[in-house]
């Protein structure tokens, strides 16, 4: 790695460090903590260690990814855990509202409020999604070609010049 790869390199931890922290940027990047700590001190980056859920690769592994793939990866993670936790949340609210007296469904605030947690586990579990993807059918059509279509004019042709002789020889009534 050249001097200028590496200053590159070293800016581009720092930009995913102000937004995630220290730490995490370097599990994130897949490079050691220490070193990216000591980046940080000595440049002054004014921003803290703070350690997240998310874990990079285990230790001694150097698989060094760019700070874009990493940020990548941290929304992916985060999404996905977001996802989980509104369809868990969604869940325990509509089963207590299952729970809840018919009478009491009629009232407003709890007819909205179950409306609100359907839609709300539904965006998140995907199941109007799911049902909306069609079935992919692939039609092949096979135009005749030039040589073809002029065969098919001659025995269009043929089958006239028949039809106008069975006309013509018909038997009036």
């Amino acid at each position: 790695m050249t001097r200028d790869q590496f200053i590159g390199l070293r800016d581009q931890v720092r930009i995913l460090a102000t937004s995630i922290g220290v730490r995490p940027a370097a599990r994130a990047v897949g490079l050691d903590e220490n070193r990216v700590l000591k980046w940080s001190e000595r440049g002054k980056w004014g921003i803290n260690g703070v350690a997240t859920t998310l874990r990079g690769p285990p230790a001694g592994h150097q698989n060094v990814i760019s700070p874009v793939e990493a940020a990548e990866q941290i929304v992916k993670h985060y999404g996905t855990r977001a996802k989980i936790g509104a369809t868990i949340a969604g869940a325990k609210a509509l089963e207590h509202l299952a729970d809840t007296p018919g009478d009491a469904l009629c009232k407003p605030a709890n007819a909205i409020s179950a409306d609100q947690w359907t839609k709300a586990v539904d965006r998140a579990a995907g199941w109007t999604a799911a049902r909306q993807q069609g079935v992919q059918v692939a039609v092949q059509v096979n135009m005749p070609s030039a040589e073809e279509r002029a065969e098919l004019r001659e025995t269009d042709a043929k089958l006239d010049e028949i039809a106008a002789l069975l006309r013509s020889t018909r038997p009036k009534a």
